[in-house]
């Protein structure tokens, strides 16, 4: 009896894992659809999307009772959001602004899909990763960008060693107070995630710890540990290849290297901080021309590298470090 309550609990988890897979799938399929109004126009893509949207929906409904108490929630939630995002796609003239936030809701559901199954299931079978999803967001590209040549200048023209370390003490503080605070708070969390940062956040923020606190902490350790233009390189790097990769690979990128990183959005990474780190290097450090090269594009493709293997660490922590890491080794 204890033998086959087990295998029914394997047949359940790995049924939740595969559907949890589909939705991923139909929610990366249908980025692109709902970034046109000219494709959202085209009555066949809506009925291929509509119809998946039903057929996952009827599944998801179906494991629902095999998939115990604790998931019956989030499994509605799913379910929910996917009716929400059909019937919004069989409007004879849909409104583009309705669909895309039927389809922002139901990237949240998915990750909340996500992190319910890996607190049940730690351990997934190989060959299945759940990847968190990363829209095309320029809203967040630009931050992005802002928030590292900030940090630069203020660290370069204003603040000391201790200065630069307080300031970011400080950021690290109150974001780990917010952190605790929309722990405690539904409500506050998703004023928090869907009003304050909507234009910037990701759908699984909702429910782990933000891209910025592990900037902030990136910050923090490196001005700590590494030589000044060391960590600033490793902010500029972050700062341009992250978003360039993004868009490059979102626009183009079909030949994987590794999961969903392409080969074209790590050449565009590599490429793009290469020529943001030789004007540092050249302009703010004094290095020579060659030299300067030669540094910028060592330190862009370890960059590259930490981004493209940060599948279990934020790539906000990983990036400035490592690059920081090689940078205070080459200067």
């Amino acid at each position: 009896m204890k033998g086959s309550t087990k295998r029914w609990e394997k047949n359940v988890a790995e049924e939740i894992i595969d559907l949890t897979s589909s939705l991923y799938r139909l929610v990366q399929a249908s980025e692109e659809m709902q970034r046109s109004l000219r494709k959202l126009s085209v009555t066949d893509v809506r009925d291929e999307f509509q119809a998946r949207a039903q057929q996952l929906s009827q599944r998801f409904s179906d494991a629902r009772e095999r998939a115990g108490e604790r998931m019956e929630q989030t499994i509605d939630e799913v379910v929910q959001s996917l009716k929400e995002f059909r019937d919004e796609l069989n409007d004879r003239h849909p409104r583009l602004e309705r669909v895309r936030s039927r389809w922002k809701q139901l990237g949240v559901s998915y990750e909340a899909l996500v992190a319910q199954v890996k607190e049940k299931r730690p351990s997934l079978p190989e060959g299945v990763h759940f990847e968190h999803l990363k829209p095309r967001n320029l809203y967040r590209n630009v931050f992005h960008v802002c928030m590292g040549l900030t940090g630069v200048t203020c660290y370069e023209l204003w603040l000391d060693r201790t200065g630069a370390i307080i300031a970011c003490s400080t950021f690290l503080g109150l974001f780990i107070l917010l952190e605790v605070a929309r722990r405690m708070s539904t409500r506050f969390n998703e004023h928090l995630v869907d009003t304050l940062l909507g234009k910037i956040s990701r759908p699984h923020e909702s429910h782990q710890v933000p891209a910025a606190t592990w900037y902030a902490v990136a910050i923090l350790l490196g001005v700590i540990l590494f030589p000044q233009h060391a960590i600033e390189l490793g902010l500029l790097v972050l700062a341009i290849g992250d978003p360039v990769a993004s868009l490059v690979g979102k626009t183009w990128g079909k030949r994987k290297i590794f999961r969903e990183k392409s080969v074209v959005g790590t050449l565009g990474f590599i490429g793009s901080a290469s020529l943001l780190s030789f004007a540092f290097l050249a302009v703010v450090v004094g290095m020579g021309a060659l030299e300067a090269l030669g540094v910028a594009v060592a330190v862009s493709t370890v960059g590259a590298l930490a981004e493209i293997y940060s599948h279990k660490l934020d790539d906000n922590f990983t990036v400035p470090l490592a690059v920081a890491a090689a940078a205070t080794l080459l200067l």
